[in-house]
């Protein structure tokens, strides 16, 4: 799934593909009662992300599919990541690849900021204390499902 969202949202970065991995599993989760990765996920400041999310990145950059890059622009560094594999579609049943380009279609667009403000409206990150896992329980309340 990671790959997915790095193939197709430009420059995507580390905050922001945590968010849109949040979303997606929840709302998979919402409407199947599994998630699509079964990562639990923790409430940090900037919003909800798989718990130890640098493993999980760094399982991947190890197998030489994800890379990170720094682009500065207009004077601000950031870093997002790239890869060089092609995505695998047969991995992943027509349910799952449907949530996965819904979400890109309602947040593919938003920057790191924007999302990470959408998600602490959710009752997921605000009903839990940071470093908190959150329940998937809290599927239910997106305010996407809504």
């Amino acid at each position: 799934m990671v790959l997915y969202f790095v193939e197709k949202v430009p420059q995507v970065t580390k905050t922001k593909l945590n968010k849109l991995l949040f979303y997606t599993d929840f709302k998979f989760f919402a409407q199947n009662t599994v998630s699509i990765t079964g990562v639990p996920y923790a409430r940090l400041p900037y919003g909800p992300v798989p718990n130890d999310y640098s493993l999980l990145y760094g399982a991947i950059e190890n197998a030489k599919q994800l890379t990170e890059e720094v682009s500065i622009d207009g004077g601000t560094e950031r870093t997002f990541f790239t890869t060089t594999a092609n995505f695998n579609s047969a991995l992943f049943t027509e349910k799952e690849l449907a949530t996965m380009m819904d979400t890109v279609r309602r947040f593919g667009h938003l920057n790191a900021s924007e999302l990470s403000e959408k998600s602490h409206q959710e009752r997921a990150w605000q009903a839990n204390d940071t470093g908190k896992l959150i329940s998937y329980l809290y599927a239910n309340d997106l305010t996407t499902l809504k």
